[in-house]
């Protein structure tokens, strides 16, 4: 219906409107993701994503033309049906691959894509912005996360529906109901839609995916029951630095997931025998090789200092998650039968400090970029799971019995 020069503007303006937005939510991603600084692969993602927006976008409002001019059910109003486009897919698709803050970066540029899209709408700008938003603040980990992702996405646009009809003269409750319906139809149509996509974006663009890295969190992986079978001592410890490292990423907004994987895998290469630290750490990449770990877990094993020498020196971690697993796994070696020895947190926060210092002092976290503030809360944090085993009123282990009583004597167990 255009002249031909005004499809090459239309082309032109969606261009320029592209690469700007793109390359601004690239450049407050790189100014906040300060714990994994995006690389320009980010960009090209960032990008790309968007392009694949705007063609959704426009295919959703083609089938909402046709479905306005069939009338198919009189009850639902005109202005519903574009509701149904997944407008929160492409924060769901950023938050899996590039992690909280990046897909908040590119909230704001979802919301205005689709608001210009649909004619300049404010409202649909609003419900989009919104929904891309609770997209991003889903947490990693569950089994279910692009679901649960999507489910909020729709509570929160449909909640948006509700306010901005409330704000025109003209409410009904009728169409206010139905069009938050389809509100939550349409993010709940975004999980499907990503879950479908991010096998593709993991395998161009090589992204750790928390549905990846959940299948190495199971209890039931293969890897976690072969620890426990061949080397129990070392399955427990490296379930207490798993969870130790996931305390401290939480402390510091770092990928929980990731640490808590990490940890439990930091001493994977002992499952080929002790060894000498060079055979172990040849172990562990070829054990992350035959089982596919993603690129950043098997950059967390190789980047573990507690053992791992090679002529003489030791690998320095070079992100936030993998000083975390490092300084986690050098506090529970140092904790190590220490059970009930400390009468306060302060105590036990002391000794945590302490260690914490020394890894400082060695120098073995120059490359990871950890703040004094981050450091300060990863230790706190660390003190607050550590409580419960180390600290006890009267000095004494929780579960302990006094010999008078017979209780250990009779039984020949000790306490747990």
């Amino acid at each position: 219906l255009e002249s031909p020069q005004s499809r090459l503007q239309s082309v032109l303006g969606s261009a320029i409107l592209g690469v700007v937005l793109a390359f601004l939510a690239y450049r407050s991603a790189r100014h906040a993701y300060r714990h994994r600084l995006p690389k320009k692969r980010d960009l090209v993602f960032l990008a790309s994503v968007f392009v694949a927006y705007l063609l959704v976008l426009w295919a959703g409002l083609k089938v909402d033309d046709v479905l306005r001019g069939m009338h198919p059910i009189e009850i639902v109003p005109d202005s519903a049906w574009r509701l149904l486009i997944p407008l929160p897919l492409v924060a769901i698709v950023v938050r899996m691959a590039a992690g909280p803050v990046a897909a908040t970066a590119v909230a704001p540029v979802a919301g205005l894509l689709a608001g210009w899209m649909m004619g300049g709408d404010l409202n649909s700008a609003a419900v989009a912005l919104v929904g891309s938003l609770a997209a991003a603040s889903t947490e990693p980990g569950a089994k279910r996360t692009v679901v649960a992702a999507g489910f909020r996405a729709g509570l929160a646009q449909a909640a948006m529906v509700v306010a901005t009809h409330l704000l025109n003269a003209r409410f009904a409750l009728e169409a206010t109901a139905v069009s938050a319906l389809f509100a939550l139809l349409g993010g709940l149509l975004a999980a499907p839609l990503a879950r479908s996509v991010l096998p593709a974006i993991e395998a161009l663009f090589g992204y750790t995916m928390p549905t990846g890295l959940a299948v190495f969190a199971d209890a039931e992986h293969p890897l976690l029951r072969e620890l426990l079978v061949e080397v129990p001592g070392t399955y427990h410890h490296s379930l207490l630095v798993g969870t130790l490292a996931e305390a401290g990423a939480r402390s510091i907004g770092s990928d929980r997931l990731l640490a808590r994987v990490g940890g439990y895998l930091h001493d994977v290469g002992r499952l080929k025998g002790p060894g000498t630290p060079e055979e172990r750490r040849r172990a562990a990449a070829r054990i992350a090789s035959e089982h596919r770990f993603p690129p950043e877990l098997a950059q967390i094993l190789a980047e573990q200092p507690h053992e791992l020498s090679v002529e003489g020196r030791r690998p320095k971690p070079r992100s936030k998650t993998a000083a975390l697993v490092a300084l986690a796994d050098r506090i529970e070696d140092a904790l190590a039968g220490r059970e009930g020895e400390f009468e306060t947190g302060e105590t036990l926060e002391a000794t945590v400090r302490g260690e914490v210092r020394a890894a400082v002092s060695s120098r073995i976290l120059d490359d990871a970029a950890l703040e004094l503030r981050e450091l300060a809360a990863v230790s706190k944090a660390f003190t607050g799971a550590l409580t419960e085993r180390f600290v006890h009123a009267d000095g004494r282990p929780p579960g302990w019995a006094s010999p008078a009583s017979g209780d250990v004597a009779a039984s020949g167990t000790l306490p747990s």
